[in-house]
């Protein structure tokens, strides 16, 4: 029972990190970029490494809670 309980929460936790990842690339996407009037680039480029980190935090959250699942009888 304890281990089916531990893989639901990393379950939940890769299900949190993937939706975090989507938030961040909607939210890039929605802010959007623009030149301002001295030709600086000005966008919110911290979004996309996070976006990046949160996914693979997700994957490895994901792996590691079907590693735990016992296999089927």
């Amino acid at each position: 029972m304890r281990l089916q309980s531990r893989s639901r929460r990393l379950m939940v936790l890769a299900a949190a990190l993937a939706a975090g990842a989507v938030s961040c690339r909607v939210a890039f996407g929605l802010i959007g970029s623009r030149v301002d009037a001295q030709g600086v680039l000005r966008e919110p480029f911290a979004l996309l490494p996070i976006s990046v980190l949160l996914l693979l935090g997700s994957g490895l959250a994901l792996i590691g809670a079907l590693g735990r699942q016992k296999p089927l009888p």
